[in-house]
């Protein structure tokens, strides 16, 4: 049989075998990068008081490093400064190791986003009924808080023993959508944030129900996503949940995609569930008060969903989106 129909096992093996000494090679590498230099050890300690980890030592561990190298493509140079550039923003923005929900209440009391358990696979199931956003009326800074106040508590929610990477799903409910609440600024925001600082976290988008105009902005946008993206990225109609019940427990599973769960606030679900930022919370839910510091505000966008890396870093990264 000609060689060019069937694989060698020999030379898959052999090919795997040094991908994997590569992978070796490029973790220690960038382990030495980040324990022998004065960037790496503060960008410990911000990923420390950002509350992302709870030691400098977990920013050297095969797990932190391996996702920011795949998310990369194996680049040491760029998963370093990408890392260097995301410990500085996640301590910016997350100065005392959470969002505030005071900064956040126009999003909370909207009341489109809940979060349910974990599915058969240990991913923190989200769930957006995009009918409830209204792009006119949004505020951006306030929208990219809240989506990293949704991330952090989905993370937290993970069931590690079965996830230990902390991988997420997440439904777009787009029924009863009008263009009023198709807010293309705020996905892409959501798909920067993802692919910059919430880096190989993303399993499964699911836009459940969309409506025409949603179908023809994907067609038109889709070939710009890198093929990993594009994966994670599924549809779903009203009459085709099989594959959602298959993965998603019944008593998790909202009853509109074929389970038997009611749907829970997603600041319920951190008070059920004691997740971040509980421990900070006002004993009544909804009751904090306050503003946005200054200091967050008014952080540019490019450095509040990238960072301050190289500007190389900036521009591959932006074609390596999660």
């Amino acid at each position: 049989m000609s060689g060019w129909l069937w694989a060698d096992p020999a030379k898959e093996a052999q090919r795997a075998a040094a991908r994997e000494e590569a992978h070796a090679r490029a973790l220690q590498e960038l382990r030495s990068k980040l324990s022998e230099s004065d960037e790496g050890r503060k960008a410990g300690q911000q990923l420390v008081q950002g509350g992302e980890l709870s030691s400098p030592d977990e920013l050297t561990s095969d797990a932190y490093l391996r996702k920011w190298l795949e998310a990369r493509e194996w680049d040491v140079p760029l998963a370093f400064s990408c890392i260097v550039s995301h410990a500085g923003w996640r301590a910016h923005i997350m100065p005392h190791g959470y969002i505030d929900e005071a900064w956040i209440q126009g999003p909370l009391s909207d009341g489109k986003v809940f979060l349910q358990g974990c599915d058969s696979l240990g991913r923190a199931l989200a769930v957006i009924q995009v009918s409830k956003h209204f792009a006119r009326t949004s505020r951006m800074h306030s929208m990219r808080l809240f989506t990293c106040y949704v991330m952090n508590a989905m993370m937290a929610l993970c069931d590690a023993a079965v996830n230990p990477g902390r991988r997420l799903i997440s439904i777009f409910d787009m029924s009863h959508c009008a263009m009023a609440n198709i807010d293309v600024a705020c996905l892409t925001m959501i798909l920067r944030l993802l692919g910059h600082h919430y880096v190989e976290q993303l399993d499964c988008m699911v836009f459940f129900n969309p409506p025409l105009v949603v179908w023809g902005l994907w067609h038109s946008m889709k070939g710009l996503l890198p093929d990993a993206t594009r994966a994670k990225i599924k549809f779903v109609g009203p009459g085709d949940t099989r594959e959602l019940q298959e993965v998603v427990p019944q008593q998790v599973l909202p009853k509109q995609y074929g389970g038997s769960a009611e749907l829970l606030l997603v600041q319920e679900a951190v008070r059920q569930f004691k997740l971040p930022p509980y421990p900070h919370l006002p004993d009544v839910a909804g009751t904090a008060g306050g503003e946005v510091p200054h200091e967050i505000a008014d952080m540019p966008d490019a450095a509040a969903e990238i960072g301050e890396g190289s500007s190389s870093g900036h521009a591959k990264t932006g074609q390596q989106q999660q």
